[in-house]
């Protein structure tokens, strides 16, 4: 508009001066309408290569199932699958558990296992302790599964990603809790 009134003077832009700004503006409006109409959108990946019978039906678990924690982690496994089964209403999808072991929380063990489930499952819930659990938060926030810790308490766990969640309170509030009494 300061353009054009420059150009004209200020007489010629009040007479007939002031429709060119809006002639202006219906080319731009034509233009990109035409534009529009010949660009197509832009596809969307298809992610369902990556993961094509995962389905959040199944869970997966992973305890470990040795060493000094194999009884805390069957003990888990086991108050999991009641859990998944309790109050399901008649016709409600099942929730199914698939569980692997990961030794005495041997990393190694821990990815096989959560490659292994990552094909079928959406959700896991797992490990026991702090140092495999933020190995496996890393891992589910790079294949895009939502992990549940339920016993981890490092801070950190849960800031690995939006999909990673501790059950319990983190270190930090225990101890706050511990100084309040």
């Amino acid at each position: 508009i300061m353009a054009c009134r420059l150009a004209l003077g200020d007489a010629a832009f009040a007479d007939y001066g002031w429709r060119f700004p809006f002639l202006f503006s219906a080319l731009l409006v034509a233009l990109s309408a035409y534009l529009r109409l010949k660009l197509g959108e832009s596809p969307l990946p298809d992610l369902s290569p990556l993961r094509p019978y995962a389905s959040v039906f199944h869970v997966a678990a992973l305890f470990p199932d040795s060493g000094e924690y194999a009884g805390y982690g069957r003990a888990l496994r086991a108050a999991l699958a009641e859990g998944l089964a309790w109050g399901r209403m008649a016709g409600a999808p099942v929730l199914e558990l698939d569980t692997l072991g990961t030794g005495a929380s041997d990393p190694a063990r821990l990815a096989v296992a959560l490659e292994e489930l990552s094909g079928r499952c959406d959700v896991v819930v797992g490990e026991l302790l702090s140092g495999p659990t933020l190995s496996l938060a890393t891992a589910t926030r790079l294949t895009g599964l939502a992990l549940v810790s339920p016993t981890a308490t490092d801070d950190r766990i849960s800031q690995v990603g939006p999909l990673v969640f501790q059950v319990g309170p983190a270190a930090s509030a225990i101890d706050e809790a511990t100084r309040a009494h």
